[in-house]
């Protein structure tokens, strides 16, 4: 039962640090629109927004990690 709740609570901090990052990301986002338009394009910031999008994906992959451990503990009891 508490290997149960250590999975559900990484699952909730997962998701968490996903949201979290979608919010950077779309700051980023919006900044490096805004630059776009009034300045000269930088290509750090394209970088940087793959970099983002790429950790987004990694916890996401985490996350169903996570989720398929849960279902195969439940499946068991």
């Amino acid at each position: 039962m508490d290997k149960k709740e250590t999975i559900k609570s990484r699952i909730k901090t997962l998701k968490s640090l996903f949201y979290f990052t979608g919010l950077v990301w779309i700051g980023f986002l919006i900044y490096t629109i805004y630059v776009f338009m009034n300045r000269a394009f930088e290509s750090s910031l394209l970088i940087s927004l793959l970099l983002i999008v790429s950790a987004m994906m990694i916890l996401q992959y985490l996350k169903k990690n996570e989720v398929k451990k849960l279902k195969q503990l439940e499946e068991e009891e």
